[in-house]
């Protein structure tokens, strides 16, 4: 504001300054008090984000690999898998501009964004029991038998069964004992379920789970004031790391408790967390007569395009889709690498295994998710941060993703909007990683399996994806 009007509306004492400036600052601290979020309020805005995690990481990490799996078998787990992610994506990348738009729209006495996460949540639990009851499980005959054999015989079975030319070298050789190898290629599947409504159901998963989750990102920004973000975001990261966290710990006892019942204990969870953040926010009635332009052909149009015409915005897009195309490519075939590729003890199941090693990994970036939320907010910088989240680990980017991209938002009335377009920046990488991903890892170990050719390039193209991202951050200009 110019000083020469500020002279003009307000008396001088004889100090030079304006009677009225200390009614004026206490008025003003007392309104910048009043817009703050407690920690607690803070905690409970950000608790859906917990089950939401947990339900999402031993779904795509443990329930949803290892039952399609038990469908489909070992030959074609990692396209078959690549393709139901992708479709999945794709699905998301259709439906989430549209729950974007009608959230910033939604007429209700109880708010914009609320009603949208309650009836997402029931659609979304109503499918995941779909999923549970459309492969229920599988069992190994003689699994036993041939927990410890030797892992290139193991990761090669399905070549040799298609090779007996090959089988009989290996024979002749004496390379592996043919006794432990005719008794794993003796096992039969024996699957329970169906491939094409698991497949149905899982696509109506990650519908609603855009359902839910678009809608909850507004809420977030609607009510976190631009002074918290960080440490929002930093309770967000911590809420998204415990979750996965939660979801590892169910993990570790998947296979003794069974299909139905994890995802019994994930739905619960699930609805718990959601409802408890509902009932703790208090959102402003929205009526129809604030809607300000009707949905068009060409509105949707723009929905996609329009917000990755700002720069900062392109560029955070650009950063977290690379970010995530890494981590989509390791935690998608984690499980498949610990079971071809590591010797397990005491005949660990991969489901076991997976939640052993992410137990630990994901605690420290939890805590170091709040650590870098609250540094954010008191240095008011976010670039050093993503920057050193390529060295210092997942937590530090965790931990002010969702700043960053609040400070670059291109308008403030289109919210969910301009969020359910970051969003597709998670999305769209399940699209294009997980089948390059599977058709990757299936081609080279086809081509050399006993090498495990196949993990060995799947995780250097995920190393590339890391060093990208971390160093187009520095292109973004209004975050410093």
């Amino acid at each position: 504001m110019d000083d020469s009007r500020l002279k003009k509306r307000s008396p001088i004492n004889e100090k030079g300054c304006p009677l009225d400036e200390k009614l004026y600052l206490q008025k003003s601290e007392e309104a910048f008090s009043s817009n703050q979020l407690s920690k607690t309020g803070v905690f409970f805005l950000n608790l859906s984000w917990f089950g939401m995690n947990a339900m999402y990481l031993i779904l795509s990490v443990e329930v949803v690999p290892s039952q399609v799996h038990a469908l489909v078998g070992s030959e074609m787990k990692g396209q078959i898998f690549g393709a139901m992610v992708a479709l999945g994506a794709v699905v998301t990348f259709i439906v989430s501009p549209l729950i974007g738009i009608h959230s910033d729209r939604f007429a209700s006495p109880f708010g914009k964004r609320r009603p949208l996460m309650v009836a997402g949540t029931v659609l979304l639990i109503i499918s995941l029991f779909g999923m549970a009851f459309s492969a229920p499980g599988s069992e190994r005959v003689k699994a036993n038998a041939t927990c410890s054999i030797d892992l290139e015989l193991r990761r090669c079975t399905t070549f040799y069964q298609n090779n007996l030319t090959l089988l009989q070298n290996i024979a002749l050789n004496s390379t592996f004992n043919s006794t432990v190898l005719l008794e794993l290629m003796s096992q039969q599947q024996v699957a329970t379920g169906s491939l094409g409504f698991y497949f149905l159901f899982y696509l109506c998963v990650m519908a609603c789970y855009a359902i839910v989750a678009l809608p909850y990102n507004g809420l977030i920004a609607d009510q976190t004031p631009a002074t918290q973000r960080g440490f929002s975001s930093g309770v967000m990261g911590a809420m998204t790391l415990f979750g996965n966290l939660a979801g590892a710990v169910i993990g570790f006892f998947f296979n003794k408790i069974g299909v139905v019942p994890t995802y019994s204990i994930i739905s619960g969870l699930y609805f718990v967390c959601v409802v408890i953040t509902v009932i703790s926010c208090s959102e402003k009635p929205s009526y129809v007569n604030e809607v300000k332009k009707k949905i068009d052909t060409k509105m949707l149009f723009s929905a996609y395009w329009g917000p990755l015409r700002e720069h900062d915005f392109r560029w955070v897009f650009l950063t977290r889709f690379l970010m995530q195309q890494g981590v989509a490519t390791v935690v998608g075939f984690l499980e498949y690498w610990l079971g071809d590729m590591v010797e397990l003890p005491a005949c660990w199941t991969p489901e076991k295994a997976v939640a052993v090693i992410l137990l630990p990994l994901l605690l420290s970036a939890a805590i170091f998710s709040v650590v870098g939320g609250f540094l954010s907010d008191k240095l008011r910088k976010r670039k050093p941060l993503v920057i050193g989240s390529e060295g210092i680990g997942f937590g530090a980017y965790s931990a002010i993703d969702f700043a960053l991209v609040l400070d670059v938002l291109p308008d403030d009335r289109d919210i969910a909007k301009d969020l359910a377009v970051w969003h597709q920046a998670l999305v769209l990488p399940q699209a294009i990683a997980t089948p390059i991903g599977g058709i990757v890892l299936d081609g080279f170990n086809h081509v050399n399996c006993h090498w495990g050719l196949g993990y060995i390039i799947l995780f250097l193209i995920t190393c590339i994806y890391f060093a990208i991202s971390a160093y187009m951050v520095r292109f973004i200009r209004k975050a410093k």
